[in-house]
């Protein structure tokens, strides 16, 4: 199975920027448009996942330390 990086951003662009560049040197990219969204992709494929990118500060809901502490309780 071909480990994986997902980017987590809530802002398209950034989104976008990293999952080219990522993918222009041959890396599998998976993306989130939020924290939220970033965990349910976490807790379905957190054995494919090998690196998250997270942006810090997201707009609503859950941020990249919350994202990060959810992995570093659930997934050490």
């Amino acid at each position: 199975m071909e480990k994986k990086i997902l980017v987590i951003d809530d802002n398209e662009s950034i989104r976008m920027l990293f999952e080219l560049n990522l993918r222009e040197l041959g890396c599998d990219v998976i993306v989130a448009r939020n924290g939220e969204e970033g965990i349910e992709i976490i807790k379905t494929k957190s054995s494919e996942i090998c690196l998250v990118i997270t942006d810090y500060e997201m707009g609503q809901g859950m941020n990249g330390v919350d994202v990060v502490m959810f992995i570093k309780q659930h997934y050490p």
